[in-house]
């Protein structure tokens, strides 16, 4: 009962404080029992500051700023800046890999141990793999273009 209470005159403060002015266009609300929640959200949201001393509660909000998630590589490597679609994945027979950018590759594939099992030059930025003499499994498929920048994909045979 002392907790219900409690919920209820939380919401009732939060609700009266009107903090938000605007609609959220993408928000979403994540909980997991063992460690807490967090709320989200995406978009231009005009807060104001707001508080109330009877409750010890200050909550002092900006406008929200796009921003870019980028990945950092710890290990030096440069990333290939174009696309490269391998496919049909998972695969049966053979594997495609085909760049956006038509220009000469290195493409190795190994196992899950790190052999190497084939490689191959591309000239046009494309190319095919057989499996179909290879295990069913895991692959790795490592593709270097001509600057050292590379990229790495799973491959998997059925």
């Amino acid at each position: 009962m002392k907790h219900s209470f409690l919920f209820v005159l939380v919401i009732a403060v939060c609700g009266s404080l009107a903090a938000q002015t605007a609609v959220v266009p993408l928000g979403a609300d994540v909980s997991v029992s063992s460690v807490g929640s967090a709320s989200i959200s995406v978009g231009q949201v005009a807060c104001q500051l707001a508080s109330d001393p009877m409750v010890e509660f200050t909550a002092q909000e900006g406008v929200q700023q796009p921003y870019t998630v980028t990945r950092e590589r710890i290990d030096g490597v440069v990333e290939i800046p174009y696309d490269i679609n391998v496919f049909p994945n998972p695969t049966n027979h053979s594997v495609t890999f085909r760049a956006s950018q038509a220009q000469a590759l290195s493409c190795t594939l190994f196992t899950v141990s790190g052999q190497v099992i084939s490689s191959m030059q591309s000239q046009n930025g494309e190319g095919t793999f057989d499996l179909s003499r290879y295990a069913a499994g895991s692959y790795m498929l490592r593709v270097v273009d001509g600057d050292g920048r590379q990229q790495n994909f799973k491959v998997i045979k059925r």
